[in-house]
């Protein structure tokens, strides 16, 4: 038969090494879901701020006829809800321009804002936009349609605002 031999006593310097490991990788743990929080804090600031200039181009777009002191109310009314600053408004002609400002939470604070800017108007406008910039020199069969026409055969399909964002 053989004899085990006894196990060695831990000697004095190796107490606590265990500790000092686990209290690290706790700190690893934190400093890492802090970095997480934070970029989402930092995404969802930027999506507060496209969201928030893309509604209040609508908005805006929306009420273009009554002039461009009313449709930028609109798209105040619309970014004061959504708590971002409003850069600037504007119509050209009845498409309406927005630049908004959000402010990120907390420490991020320091980083600068989140901007976005977004315009608004009636698809018949953009329909004769894409029109004129169509320069692919095809010859299609219902391009001699005016642009208020081609709405109409479209209006199933389309809202009747078109957006985009930059």
């Amino acid at each position: 038969m053989t004899k085990q031999r006894p196990t060695p006593l831990p000697t004095a310097r190796d107490r606590g090494a265990a500790t000092v490991w686990a209290a690290g990788a706790i700190a690893a743990l934190l400093a890492i879901t802090t970095l997480v929080v934070w970029l989402g804090a930092a995404a969802a600031t930027r999506h507060r701020a496209t969201s928030a200039a893309d509604m209040a181009a609508l908005a805006a777009a929306g009420v273009a006829v009554e002039g461009e002191r009313v449709a930028c109310g609109k798209a105040r009314w619309v970014t004061d809800r959504m708590e971002v600053g409003l850069r600037s408004c504007g119509l050209d002609g009845s498409e309406a321009r927005v630049e908004v400002v959000a402010e990120p939470p907390g420490v991020l604070a320091g980083f600068g804002p989140a901007e976005a800017r977004a315009r608004a108007g009636p698809v018949v406008e953009r329909l004769a936009q894409v029109e004129r910039s169509s320069s692919d020199g095809k010859r299609h069969s219902r391009r001699s349609e005016n642009p208020v026409q081609r709405l109409t055969r479209l209006q199933p399909c389309l809202s009747r605002y078109s957006f985009t964002v930059s």
